[in-house]
């Protein structure tokens, strides 16, 4: 019973994230990208927030976060950029093949915030970085209706999410072994003329 129990739990709570994702990208990708409500928030509390959320599902996973000893205010939509956070610590968790370590960085590069989680996991297949963030990664056979059929979607959404906030995504392969996943968002709203 505790087993099945279990399963339904994961389950529901990848149905949960799966509908998260999908409503941010269809929002995101609405008639105009200015859809979403900035305020400036303090990154750090985000930042803590999706780190306890993400201890919460995965409570065996050691995370190290470091930022910098300066606030730093972004304008924002605070709940978005958390599930971005959670979508990329999430993936890390389920796709770094023999990690140890999960970093979770903050840095100020010029006039944006760069926000990275990297992994010492076996890295990312170089074929598949150009489209991970396309969110139509299917099963070769393109008949299976399991959650692999949904594998990319929560990428997707982290890019339309910072995109809309003004922000670039990347992922790579460390040379040090294990992918890093990292995003800007403009240290300050930027001005339409």
């Amino acid at each position: 019973k505790n087993e099945l129990l279990l399963d339904a739990k994961q389950d529901a709570e990848w149905l949960c994230r799966m509908v998260e994702n999908l409503l941010s990208i269809t929002r995101m990708n609405g008639a105009d990208m200015g859809g979403i409500t900035k305020n400036d928030e303090l990154l750090e509390e985000v930042l803590s927030e999706a780190v306890m959320a993400f201890k919460k599902r995965h409570d065996d996973v050691p995370v190290s976060v470091s930022v910098p000893d300066t606030m730093i205010f972004l304008p924002m939509d605070a709940m978005l950029i958390e599930q971005v956070i959670m979508n990329l610590l999430d993936n890390a968790a389920k796709h770094a093949e023999g990690m140890t370590e999960l970093r979770l960085d903050v840095k100020c590069s010029g006039s944006r915030a760069l926000v990275s989680v990297a992994d010492d996991g076996a890295g990312l297949d170089p074929a598949i970085i150009p489209v991970l963030f396309r969110g139509q990664i299917d099963p070769a056979d393109g008949k299976s209706y399991d959650s692999n059929r949904f594998r990319g979607i929560g990428l997707a959404a982290c890019q339309a999410i910072v995109t809309a906030h003004g922000g670039t995504i990347s992922a790579a392969n460390r040379p040090e072994g294990g992918a890093v996943f990292s995003f800007t968002i403009p240290l300050e709203e930027e001005k339409e003329e």
